[in-house]
């Protein structure tokens, strides 16, 4: 029998136990996750584990997507299994559960962002501050680590005022205050240390060029 004489009613019949077929495999499917939810929400660690490998990879692309350049992906997978894990049970049902682990996912590559942000600029600041080119040219990631070398060989008499000025923007007062010492001593230390600072960037750069 060819398609084209096979009897309508017939065709109809097929389609609708194919339709029940269907669906009843997706109310299985649904009923498995819904339980396998209520499992995860309510600590069975099995049960958070099976869930998390379920969804890890779509959650590592949307990691992917909106993390700042060089950030680490596996280290917000681990923040967002961390998250997952300890309040999933506040979860309402399993057809809840993608658009929170998203909601969760997107604000760990946002606060990736923000933090990645506030270190470049820290980080910047201190060179600006250290050596005195703010305004003159880009500083650089290279610069800010070759700056942070220096940093780390000046006593620390001077190296702890200049970096409490340039990373966490504190007034010549503030770091007095903070210090025990009075203002005088502060602003001297600033600039001793910025001398000492440009001294050891001078003779850092004779020895690049001489090589």
């Amino acid at each position: 029998m060819t398609p084209s004489t096979f009897p309508m009613h017939a065709m109809a019949q097929l389609n609708d136990q194919v339709n029940d077929q269907v669906i009843d495999a997706e109310a299985f499917e649904a009923l498995v996750q819904t339980r396998l939810f209520e499992r995860a929400a309510g600590g069975d660690r099995d049960a958070i584990e099976q869930v998390w490998r379920q969804n890890r990879r779509w959650i590592a692309a949307v990691l992917a997507a909106h993390a700042p350049r060089g950030c680490d992906v596996d280290d917000l997978l681990q923040e967002v299994a961390a998250v997952f894990i300890t309040k999933a049970r506040h979860l309402r049902d399993a057809a809840s559960l993608r658009g929170w682990l998203r909601t969760v996912a997107v604000n760990e590559a946002r606060m990736a962002a923000r933090d990645k942000k506030i270190e470049q600029r820290s980080l910047r600041s201190i060179v600006e501050v250290a050596v005195g080119r703010k305004g003159v040219m880009p500083v650089t990631s290279e610069d800010a680590r070759a700056t942070l070398e220096l940093l780390s060989k000046l006593p620390a008499i001077y190296a702890e005022p200049l970096m409490l000025q340039a990373a966490q923007g504190l007034s010549q007062r503030q770091i007095a205050e903070l210090l025990d010492v009075p203002e005088t001593t502060i602003e001297t230390r600033l600039a001793r240390a910025r001398r000492m600072l440009r001294q050891l960037n001078a003779q850092a750069e004779e020895r690049a060029a001489g090589m």
